[in-house]
């Protein structure tokens, strides 16, 4: 009776995960330590892209291209490693919303759209799953 019983608690320890150890989240790495989580109340607030002040990453058919506030069009043709690099480099004033990038795909190309559009939203999935890794959440826009 004693090992049916036992046997019954183990079993439930077993599929309810009772013992296991918990899965920790991925670790954020240094260089955003100093910046907060998305602050969504400010970030609902915005009603012009006049008013983002993060980071924003356009994915284009030959790249990425990252517009900083009040940089302008200055890093274009970037690779992923290359966008991970530059958002890493950036200083925490840079990052005034939180851990968050705007992003969207390039609306303006040559070539059959349809090809040409599910190129660069492949790279805006990449690019996700590349920001998730390092704690940054993806804002996606609408077309620029």
């Amino acid at each position: 009776m004693f090992a049916g019983r036992l046997l019954a608690a183990l079993a439930g320890a077993a599929l309810t995960g009772a013992g296991a150890a918990p899965v920790a989240p991925p670790a954020c790495p240094k260089a955003l330590a100093q910046v907060g989580p998305p602050d969504d109340v400010r970030i609902n607030a915005i009603r012009g892209y006049r008013n983002w002040h993060n980071p924003t990453v356009i994915a284009d058919t030959d790249g990425y291209l990252i517009i900083l506030d009040g940089d302008g069009w200055s890093h274009r043709g970037l690779t992923l490693s290359q966008v991970r690099t530059r958002l890493l480099a950036l200083p925490a004033t840079a990052w005034p919303l939180g851990r968050v990038v705007g992003g969207t795909v390039a609306s303006i190309g040559s070539g059959p759209p349809e090809g040409e559009f599910a190129r660069r939203y492949r790279r805006l999935v990449e690019l996700r799953t590349a920001l998730e890794r390092l704690c940054v959440r993806l804002d996606e826009w609408t077309s620029m």
